[in-house]
């Protein structure tokens, strides 16, 4: 017997071992779900991981209304004040006027929704003010903001 069929008998039989292992069969299941992975996105199994995959980004082409009006209550609270609006008494206030803010946690979700509105400046913990432009980036440097007291 040559070397080549002494081999080919040994990988059978250690083939024929590991087929009844639940470990061999999930390799082999992971091995031809990331084959189907491959040939279906375009991906280069030699390249960097997700190097040829385009992410699509997904921008938000409306604000609800609650949301709409949650920054319009926002932005009349803070144009009546010099100092930065804690969050919580932005919410407060945002209660009061009937808008509702969703979620299990919608002091954290309104921040969000100021957060991502240009129209607001966060300064931390102390709170929210509206953004000023060029007049706030020159009183930036004139020194630290206090909070504003309710």
């Amino acid at each position: 017997m040559s070397f080549a069929a002494k081999l080919k008998e040994e990988i059978a039989s250690t083939e024929a071992e590991l087929a009844s292992d639940p470990r061999w069969k999930r390799l082999q299941a992971l091995r031809d779900v990331l084959r189907l992975y491959e040939l279906n996105s375009g991906v280069d199994p030699e390249g960097p991981p997700l190097a040829n995959i385009k992410m699509e980004t997904r921008k938000r082409e409306y604000t609800s209304r609650e949301r709409r009006k949650a920054i319009e209550v926002a932005k009349d609270l803070l144009a009546h004040s010099d100092m930065p609006v804690s969050t919580a008494v932005i919410y407060a206030a945002i209660r009061k006027a009937g808008v509702q803010i969703g979620g299990k946690k919608p002091k954290n979700n309104l921040s969000s929704l100021l957060y991502h509105t240009p129209d607001f400046r966060s300064h931390g913990r102390l709170g929210w003010t509206l953004w000023r432009g060029e007049e706030e980036a020159s009183s930036a440097e004139s020194g630290p903001i206090e909070r504003a007291q309710v």
